[in-house]
C-alpha cells in the first residue's frame, strides 16, 4: 500500500505528460497542409507572364544574350535591393515591408555573378493611374538610392539602344 501512495504522484505526472503530448502532436499535425488539400486549393499558372510581357521577353532575350547578360522576369524588388538600415532595427523591417511584395517586370544580371545591372518595367495604360504613378515613383526612387537603373518602356522600339545607354550610365556611376 505504501508503494502505491509513493508511485501515485509519478503515475499522475506520466498521464498528464501523455495527454499534453497528444494535444501538442494533434496541434502540429493540424497546421501541416496535406497533399490532398494542396491539390484542391492550387493550380499551376499557364505562364508567369502576360501575353504582352511574353512578346516583350522574346524581343529582350536576344539583346540580353548579345550582351552576355542573364534575363529574369517578375523579380521581387526585395531580391535586387535591400534596406541599408541594421537588420535588427524597426527601420529595416519597415523599409523591407515596403519592397517585399513589389515586383519588377524584367531584370538584366551579370552572367557570372548574377548581380543585378538593370531593371526594365513594361508600362501599359495602368501606369497612368494615380496609385500606379505613386508605386512607380517609389520604385524609381528606391532603385536610384540603391544605385540601380530602371527603364520604363511601352514597347521594344529602340530597346537595345535604351539598354546600352542605361548600362553605360551605370558603369560611369560605379567607377
Amino acid at each position: 500500500m505504501d508503494i502505491i501512495k509513493f508511485l501515485l504522484p509519478y503515475f499522475a505526472i506520466a498521464v498528464a505528460l501523455g495527454i499534453i503530448g497528444r494535444i501538442l502532436n494533434s496541434l502540429i499535425k493540424s497546421k501541416k497542409p496535406s497533399a490532398k488539400s494542396a491539390n484542391v486549393r492550387y493550380r499551376k499558372v499557364k505562364s508567369i507572364t502576360t501575353d504582352r510581357e511574353l512578346k516583350f521577353y522574346k524581343s529582350l532575350k536576344p539583346i540580353a544574350d548579345a550582351k552576355r547578360l542573364v534575363l529574369f522576369s517578375k523579380v521581387r524588388l526585395a531580391d535586387i535591393i535591400e534596406p541599408c538600415a541594421n537588420e535588427k532595427s524597426s527601420e529595416f523591417q519597415s523599409s523591407f515591408n515596403r519592397i517585399k511584395a513589389k515586383h519588377i517586370d524584367f531584370v538584366l544580371c551579370d552572367s557570372m555573378s548574377l548581380a543585378p545591372l538593370l531593371a526594365i518595367e513594361l508600362d501599359d495604360s495602368t501606369h497612368e493611374r494615380n496609385d500606379r504613378k505613386q508605386r512607380d515613383n517609389f520604385v524609381d526612387e528606391s532603385m536610384k538610392s540603391a544605385g540601380l537603373s530602371i527603364i520604363h518602356t511601352n514597347d521594344a522600339v529602340n530597346l537595345a539602344d535604351k539598354i546600352s545607354k542605361a548600362l553605360e550610365t551605370n558603369n560611369k556611376l560605379s567607377k
